[in-house]
């Protein structure tokens, strides 16, 4: 079998302190960064995320894979977690300290007889090879057995073609790390079904809509997100999502044993989360330009696409057919909830022991919208979808006792603990360690109520603004916050005290054309605890 070897580059970077470490590792297993930020080229990037109720801090793991690849899933296995990436490299984390490269070879999905065709009979059609991947994987236990089951994008040489295949690896017992499993011994338990043919518009093989994620029900049930591969009548001659004859486009019921299988709904396009939730399968899709959807799965359900959706194709125009009543959704059934502009999901789970202002919602993460959505439902009821950006394509997010990890499109492990938004308030402790008198503190409070309008004093809520905390001796416009104007973007330097005083005492004279309004302070003895408040905000804890 073939063993893959995983580079983890670790690059550190303490807040405080300002030095840079660079730490390479290509053994099996990897010590990596402990600091709360990464640091690459003397640019840091916050791992520090706020929400309404609660604040994550973490790290960045790196990955190096053999072959460059999008996709891939996570699964909670014992007390960590096991990624498999989007070219069916494994690995085990049990924390950042500890990610293990895994002798586990994936199932075989016929890559190699694609490259050769792609060199050979059909060089003359479009490919995009870094879409043909592992989508997902889900670690199960049956009646005491551990079990492993990957989704994937599998080709058929003989009938150069193509769809979606469910394996599953049932475990020996001991460590994953000292396994060393062949990819004979998976076991097929599902395919759709027939195999769909390379294209001859637009891409050969589309695998970045095949779906393919998947959820279990703890009763020996895989549920299958079986995406139509872009087989919608437009970037192919005919849509799938609504025929019978076809698996493709469908929420598949799949036995563990592989004993059978079982269409629950269609009409659907590119599942990118399935969740058993509330005795019901929940599932999130992508539409195209708008129309992303939470779906509850009923039985013998029809979604509509491509008849209906809340979107339009990418060059703008409405789908075909839908002109007549476009954005409608009328004689299908439903999204719970749907998002315009769409946000790209890419996961969906439920969260269990993350945090209690968290506990029993859904869990969906975004690539184009860069962030987390936490969503509340009530009686198959979507009450809010909370949006926490985190500035990263994030791929999947998977809790874990008191936290989550996601894979990111940087091809990162992020751990992230979850925390209480304040751990008491850091305005007021901050002026306690100033030690103003009760009217220079009545001052400044009034000052900074006005300030915290827009500005955050949690360290990495950008939402509404750049965030006070964690200011001082930064770069200047170079925080997460993705609205700065032009006139502080070229400003350059770094936020020194100084520089803190001049903008805060005049900003359109610091930088001509920024959006900051005057604060009118007026008082030189204020402005100068302003400094030194914001500058006790950066100390952090």
């Amino acid at each position: 079998m073939k063993r893959f070897y995983v580079a983890v580059v670790a690059i550190i970077c303490l807040l405080g302190g300002g030095s840079t470490a660079l730490v390479h590792f290509d053994t099996r297993s990897y010590k990596s960064a402990k600091s709360l930020v990464w640091n690459i080229k003397g640019e840091s990037a916050e791992a520090s995320f706020a929400s309404t109720f609660v604040r994550l801090e973490g790290v960045r793991v790196p990955i190096e894979l053999p072959r460059p690849n999008t996709g891939g899933g996570i699964t909670r296995i014992g007390e960590g977690v096991l990624l498999l990436a989007g070219d069916g490299t494994m690995l085990h984390a049990s924390s950042p300290e500890d990610v293990r490269v895994l002798s586990i070879a994936p199932p075989e999905n016929g890559f190699a007889s694609y490259e050769a065709d792609i060199e050979g009979r059909f060089s003359h059609l479009y490919h995009i090879t870094t879409w043909f991947r592992y989508n997902d994987i889900l670690a199960m236990d049956i009646d005491g057995q551990r079990s492993l089951v990957a989704s994937f994008t599998r080709y058929y040489n003989e009938d150069a073609c193509y769809g979606t295949a469910v394996a599953r690896l049932d475990l020996p017992k001991g460590d994953l790390a000292d396994m060393q499993i062949a990819a004979e011994e998976w076991a097929t338990i599902y395919e759709t079904r027939p195999c769909l043919p390379l294209k001859e518009i637009y891409r050969a093989l589309e695998g970045h809509t095949a779906g393919g994620r998947i959820a279990h029900d703890g009763a020996g049930n895989v549920y299958l997100g079986s995406g139509d591969y872009h087989f919608d009548g437009v970037y192919a001659p005919f849509a799938v999502s609504q025929d019978d004859n076809y698996d493709h486009g469908k929420l598949v019921r799949i036995s563990a044993d592989g004993s059978g299988h079982e269409i629950i709904g269609k009409g659907l396009r590119n599942m990118q989360g399935v969740a058993w939730f509330k005795n019901a399968v929940w599932t999130v899709e992508h539409g195209m330009r708008g129309g992303d959807e939470l779906n509850r799965i009923v039985k013998g359900g029809n979604y509509g696409w491509p008849v209906v959706t809340y979107g339009t194709q990418y060059n703008r125009q409405f789908m075909p057919g839908t002109a007549d009543a476009p954005g409608r959704h009328d004689g299908y059934e439903k999204p719970v909830f749907s998002w315009l502009p769409s946000v790209a999901i890419s996961s969906l789970n439920v969260m269990e022991d993350v945090h209690p202002a968290w506990n029993g919602d859904l869990l969906m993460a975004s690539l184009g919208g860069k962030a987390l959505f936490r969503i509340r439902l009530e009686n198959s009821r979507a009450l809010f979808a909370e949006r926490i950006p985190v500035d990263m394509r994030v791929r999947y997010a998977q809790p874990v006792n008191g936290g989550l990890v996601l894979w990111n499109d940087d091809r990162e492990l992020v751990f992230l603990r979850a925390r209480d938004i304040f751990d008491g308030d850091p305005v007021a402790i901050a002026m306690d360690r100033l030690e103003l008198s009760r009217a220079n503190r009545r001052t400044l409070a009034q000052k900074m109520d006005s300030c915290i309008e827009c500005h955050s004093a949690v360290p990495g809520d950008h939402r509404n603004a750049p965030s006070i905390a964690l200011l001082h001796g930064r770069p200047i416009a170079f925080s997460g916050y993705g609205g700065y104007s032009d006139a502080l973007l070229a400003a350059g330097g770094i936020w020194t005290s100084e520089n803190l005083r001049a903008y805060l005492g005049d900003p359109q004279a610091f930088a001509p054309g920024t959006l900051m309004p005057d604060p009118g302070i007026d008082n030189p003895e204020t402005l100068d605890n302003l400094v030194k408040l914001i500058l006790e905000l950066s100390k952090g804890e």
